[in-house]
C-alpha cells in the first residue's frame, strides 16, 4: 500500500510540475532549475540584421547587437551604453557615423527611462523639473501618453508644447 502512495505521489508531482512549465513556457522557459524570463527588444539603425528579438530578460545591450547580427561599419555607439540591461519593449536605434548630426536632433528621450541628465537637456526643462519627472515615475508609475507629463509639478502646456515633439513614452 504505501509503495503505490509513493507512486501517485511521484506521477501527481511530474504532472503538477509539468503543467507548471507549460504554462510559463510561452514567457519564461526553466534551464538548469532556474527560471528564466523573455522580453522583447526592438533594433533599429546600423545592424546587420534589425528587427524585434525574444531575449532573456538578463540580457545587455551588446549581447542583443550580436545577436541583431552586429554592428555595420558605419555605427556609431559613443552614445550607447553597451553594458546596460535590456527591459521589455525597449528600442535601441544605433545611429550612424555618417549622418551623426541629424541622428542627434531626431532622437526621442523616453520619459518612461531617461535619466535626470538627459530630461534636463530638454528645452525648459531644468534639473529640477528632471527629478519631479522621476519621482512622477517612482510615485505613480511609468506615463501611459506623452501627455501625462503635464501632470508633472512644473511641466504646463507652454513647456509640453516646447518637449512634445523630443519625448516619447
Amino acid at each position: 500500500m504505501k509503495k503505490i502512495i509513493a507512486v501517485l505521489g511521484v506521477v501527481f508531482l511530474v504532472l503538477a510540475t509539468g503543467l507548471t512549465v507549460a504554462y510559463a513556457k510561452s514567457t519564461t522557459s526553466v534551464t538548469n532549475n532556474e527560471i528564466v524570463s523573455y522580453v522583447y527588444v526592438d533594433i533599429k539603425g546600423e545592424v546587420n540584421n534589425p528587427g524585434v528579438y525574444r531575449v532573456s530578460d538578463k540580457c545587455r545591450v551588446f549581447q542583443v547587437l550580436e545577436i541583431a547580427g552586429g554592428l555595420k561599419s558605419t555605427a556609431d555607439t559613443s552614445n550607447i551604453n553597451l553594458a546596460s540591461k535590456i527591459s521589455d519593449e525597449q528600442m535601441i536605434k544605433v545611429p550612424s557615423t555618417l549622418n551623426t548630426a541629424t541622428i542627434t536632433v531626431t532622437e526621442l528621450i523616453n520619459i518612461n527611462q531617461a535619466t535626470a541628465t538627459e530630461l534636463d537637456s530638454l528645452p525648459g526643462i531644468g534639473y529640477s523639473t528632471a527629478t519631479n519627472i522621476i519621482d512622477y515615475r517612482i510615485n505613480n508609475g511609468s506615463f501611459k501618453a506623452k501627455e501625462d507629463i503635464k501632470n508633472v509639478s512644473g511641466i504646463g502646456d507652454a513647456i509640453y508644447e516646447q518637449i512634445k515633439d523630443l519625448i516619447t513614452i
